[in-house]
């Protein structure tokens, strides 16, 4: 049982669990992706921090998961067997949970859920700790197993929960560990030779004085009250209704759905919607009986998902990831395990299920962001964008000689599709779109392609987030038309200032520093677009003219009212009219800010 335990493991590790792309990203090397190393010269600091936020040990060393909470729930099925293992090779070794999030009440809740066995938990609600590290991914996203000298301030030991092909052997590793390990100098260690500046657009960013008269300031707020039955954490992944009445989203913590209703100053919670036996026993083989479902379940294998939802009439269409876990080999008792995406149909007001919705997926050259799903149930039409290739997907090292999943190959641009298309039963239709052109110049595969489509006049409407193009698709020719709006473009990047070797991670991640504006929304009124653009630290406000080709307008979104930081931006067509709407986030609360943008 214990063998096949470790199986499933790697299995559902190597297939599926990567930060806001799940279900489409495998990275068998966590080493690739995913590392955590001290910065030169931060010893006393992090001493000084143990010190200050009394951070002990019964020795100089301690055992710490540095872990963001909801970064990678699959990734967390591994801390237990890890502090249980450490327990059992030196029990006299300090176990801590370091735990990132910036509200202290809910995460009280999600470690109790969790019954980790750790001698200590430290919530901080901030990331100052984290300012003494360098992360291969840019922020803390899955969580770490770390090993601190807390005498001298040094890492000893840091392993990334995804994508490790965990085993008892982990946990002694760590706690043999007794060397500092290598410092990362980030004064040499940057793949770029040039700073890292705001781009402007139409503009110049770096003086405030230009937008004094320009923002939008007519705005309402409405609270989105607490409910003595749920306790909620973050807002995630918010939709709202045509009509605007509801919201629904994601809470961050629980990873359930939330229904609010509208009300004059207010949102009151309409229901709360978990993922439970239903789904995690929807695609479980029978076969494999009770037994087994409640032992894969008890060790956090077995894990139903939910992520972006939209209400439309009295139902929401939730996007999950279900476990599919079956005989592979019935003699050889051999279990396969498999992220299924499913999109429920559930009643808002009973949570009732009336159906859910599977995809015609029997191909594997593209894989479906399906987190990112958009539905138009009026036309009948699924919208699912698509990515394909190195690093996305696949391997820790790239192909070499795949021209499928070598973005560095010239071939592999031959098919670069933007969308898929289903209709609402599920059915593969046909792909839309393609990858802008930008992305294959600098071989940069699907890494930068975030796109977004909205559906008006018999027209799908197609923006390249970061390459800054909203263009208008002709579904019944199959292209694109003429009407386009360009709202900003990536910069003629001279190859001499990327000093990372072509052909590597470090290439494609150096591009970082350039990619400063994308597309967040946008709506199509008339002869206009009105798009949301999140530049350097910046949300603005876009009017684009497609009779002037250019645009007219732009305004400044705050990214902070009173005490409330902005969480996510929106944009809505309310007629022949639009709306920006808004999830601002305090310490203490959550509301919705809804902008006058007319």
């Amino acid at each position: 049982m214990k063998k096949q335990f470790f199986l499933l493991v790697t299995i559902f590790l190597t297939i599926n669990c990567f930060p806001g792309q799940p279900d489409s990203i495998s990275i068998i090397n966590d080493q690739d992706l995913h590392r955590l190393i001290q910065l030169k010269g931060t010893n006393e600091i992090i001493k000084d921090y143990f010190t200050n936020n009394k951070i002990v040990s019964n020795s100089d060393y301690i055992i710490a998961i540095i872990l963001p909470p909801m970064g990678c729930p699959r990734c967390e099925g591994l801390i237990s067997p890890f502090l249980k293992d450490v327990n059992k090779f030196d029990s006299t070794l300090n176990t801590a949970i370091f735990v990132f999030y910036s509200k202290s009440k809910p995460i009280y809740q999600y470690l109790k859920d969790r019954k980790y066995p750790a001698d200590d938990f430290y919530i901080f609600t901030n990331n100052d700790f984290l300012g003494n590290f360098y992360f291969s991914s840019v922020s803390l996203q899955v969580p770490y197993f770390a090993k601190f000298n807390i005498k001298t301030g040094d890492l000893v030991l840091s392993k990334s929960t995804l994508g490790l092909d965990y085993n008892s052997d982990v946990g002694k590793s760590f706690v043999d560990a007794k060397s500092p390990c290598e410092k990362y100098d980030k004064d040499i260690g940057s793949p770029l030779s040039i700073q890292n500046k705001t781009l402007s657009i139409r503009l110049n960013l770096d003086s405030l004085s230009e937008f004094k008269n320009n923002f939008l300031s007519n705005y309402r707020i409405f609270t989105v009250k607490e409910d003595e039955n749920f306790l909620l954490s973050e807002i995630r992944r918010i939709s709202f209704s045509e009509d605007l009445k509801y919201i629904s989203f994601m809470d961050d913590l629980t990873n359930s759905i939330c229904v609010y209703s509208k009300h004059d100053e207010y949102y009151t919670l309409v229901r709360n919607i978990r993922a439970g036996e239903y789904e995690d026993k929807l695609f479980f083989d029978k076969q494999l009986g009770d037994a087994m479902f409640k032992f894969l379940k008890g060790m956090n294998i077995i894990n139903s998902m939910y992520f972006n939802s939209e209400i439309f009439g009295d139902s929401v269409i939730i996007s999950t990831s279900l476990p599919e876990v079956f005989y592979e080999d019935v003699e050889a008792e051999k279990i396969a395990y498999i992220n299924k995406i499913v999109f429920l149909i559930r009643n808002i007001y009973n949570a009732d299920f009336s159906s859910y919705i599977t995809l015609d997926t029997n191909f594997s050259i593209v894989s479906f962001e399906h987190t990112n799903a958009r539905f138009f149930p009026e036309n009948d039409k699924i919208i699912i964008p698509v990515s394909k290739g190195w690093p996305v997907s696949g391997t820790g090292s790239v192909p070499k000689n795949d021209p499928l999943e070598n973005p560095f190959i010239s071939e592999f641009y031959n098919f670069t599709p933007g969308f898929a298309q289903f209709d609402m039963s599920g059915k593969f239709q046909k792909f839309i779109g393609s990858i802008d052109t930008i992305y294959a110049f600098y071989k940069l595969g699907y890494t930068y392609f975030k796109p977004l489509v909205k559906f008006y006049d018999s027209s799908y409407w197609l923006a390249d987030s970061y390459a800054g193009t909203i263009r208008k698709y002709d579904i019944n020719k199959g292209e694109y038309s003429n009407k386009e709006a360009v709202l900003f473009s990536i910069p003629e990047i001279q190859k001499k200032l990327i000093t990372a070797q072509e052909g590597t991670l470090e290439y494609i991640k150096s591009f970082n520093a350039f990619l400063n504006n994308y597309i967040i929304d946008f709506v199509v009124l008339d002869n206009e677009v009105l798009s949301l653009v999140k530049s350097g630290s910046y949300y603005l406000l876009l009017r684009y003219s497609f009779i002037d080709n250019k645009i007219l307008d732009q305004k400044i979104i705050p990214n902070k009212i009173s005490d409330y930081n902005c969480n996510s931006l929106h944009i809505k067509k309310i007629g022949n009219k639009a709306l920006v709407l808004g999830a601002y986030e305090s310490d203490l609360e959550s509301v919705i800010v809804e902008f006058d943008c007319n």
